[in-house]
């Protein structure tokens, strides 16, 4: 028998953490939503309540330009529906699962704006990054002319406020502060060639939409002649928030007659529903539905062997990529580590041992448990997997929704093997490396 209970409280609220990218709570940060304001708790943790009326702003804004503590952070302001990745719902608790991050900013290294001159702003933490400010054209939130320091700070791939474009994957990002300032004119900006890309190869310049949240194409960039470094030749940054650059996306090919077997999904009829290419067995269940205030309401249960079995395949790779546009091709390799976390305990699928033959500092400046891949001549998707053995470590456990409620409100756990249901699964992360 399942029983859903009514939420007690009938208001809409809003809920998430805050935490540094070393994954660190941040404690006493201030968050708001319109006129409701709040600070995170011990844990990082913060929960807005909206009240039972109209929504009283779409927006939440972490105010790290605010912080009192010892570490200066950004500030940050995103669409809830883009964190929530749905429309708020009234009268429940909508929970911003992906903590939101916060870079320490370099401060250190900031350079002062002088508006009646051009100033190029670089900083000796990431060799080779620049930004050109033309005089006058860098205007703060009030649109007056900026006069305070300007900092550019690297920033985690992984952890950029909004989610990275399908299919890209850059080499560094960097957020620009204050934030929330518009330049006038474009600025003009210049990234390290770090990972080696080709002289004249053409890439994308992407920013963050300040009014949407999600990062958009502002500008086309060029790896120089000498292949040292990646300049802006059209466009620019238009306001100070996150940006990027990476070669465009592929346009989509279409598919060919024949696809290759592990591309191509067939199912055979059973007992269950058998998925030929991959071998999963599924199954799903749809329980008695009922009637409620005139909504019919019901439970589905579905069974996936792949999700079920304790020896999971990560699959990851690009759907195209060319070698040829690196300066070494043969060099190249695909780096990926897959980890699982259990009750706060790390586990690291074994893999590459940095430290072997008595090494006193990690080789290559990895932290261990890579896999290496080599890339196969010619342009085309590039796939590869990782399985993680998780017998007698993780419980399989059984996720039953009422198909009307939503996500955030119920979430009973049915569990097969007595283990804790704080358990979560890192996915692999996937990068290409020139071997040196």
């Amino acid at each position: 028998v399942l029983n859903v209970v009514a939420d007690p409280i009938t208001t809409t609220r809003i809920s998430g953490r805050v935490l540094d990218i070393d994954e660190t709570p941040i404690i006493g940060m201030k968050v708001e939503i319109g006129g409701v304001q709040g600070l995170t708790q011990s844990d990082g943790a913060f929960r807005l309540d909206l009240g039972s009326g109209t929504a009283v702003s779409d927006t939440i804004k972490i105010r790290g330009e605010l912080f009192a503590g010892a570490r200066v952070y950004p500030f940050i302001a995103e669409k809830l529906a883009f964190l929530l990745e749905h429309s708020v719902f009234a009268s429940w608790n909508n929970v911003i699962a992906r903590a939101i991050y916060l870079p320490p900013l370099d401060v250190a290294n900031g350079k002062q704006i002088d508006p009646l001159r051009n100033t190029t702003v670089t900083t000796a933490a990431i060799p080779g990054v620049s930004l050109l400010v033309a005089a006058g054209t860098l205007m703060n939130q009030q649109g007056t002319p900026f006069t305070g320091s300007l900092s550019i700070t690297r920033v985690p791939v992984s952890l950029t406020p909004a989610a990275l474009p399908e299919g890209l994957h850059p080499d560094l990002v960097v957020t620009i502060q204050p934030g929330e300032m518009v330049f006038a004119t474009p600025a003009r900006m210049t990234f390290p060639n770090s990972a080696g890309w080709a002289p004249g190869t053409l890439m994308d310049l992407w920013s963050i939409n300040p009014v949407t949240g999600e990062f958009d194409d502002v500008g086309d960039m060029r790896v120089s002649a000498d292949g040292r470094q990646i300049d802006t030749i059209s466009g620019g940054v238009r306001n100070s928030s996150w940006h990027f650059y990476s070669p465009p996306p592929p346009p989509p090919k279409p598919a060919p007659p024949n696809p290759p077997c592990d591309n191509c999904e067939k199912n055979a009829p059973a007992n269950s529903i058998v998925s030929l290419n991959s071998g999963a067995i599924m199954e799903e269940h749809e329980l008695a539905s009922y009637s409620s205030l005139g909504v019919t309401r019901g439970v589905t249960l579905h069974y996936d062997s792949l999700r079920a079995d304790p020896r999971p395949i990560f699959r990851f790779g690009y759907d195209s990529l060319n070698a040829n546009i690196f300066s070494v091709p043969d060099t190249l390799r695909l780096v990926a580590r897959l980890s699982v976390n259990v009750n706060g305990l790390e586990q690291i699928v074994p893999g590459f041992n940095p430290f072997a033959g008595n090494a006193t500092t990690p080789r290559f400046g990895l932290t261990g448990g890579e896999h290496f891949w080599s890339i196969p001549p010619g342009d085309g998707p590039l796939s590869a997997a990782l399985q993680a053995d998780l017998l007698g470590v993780l419980g399989v456990r059984l996720v039953i929704r009422d198909s009307t409620t939503p996500m955030d409100a119920i979430n009973v756990l049915v569990m097969f093997k007595a283990k804790s249901a704080t358990q979560q699964i890192k996915g692999s992360c996937a990068a290409l490396v020139e071997r040196k």
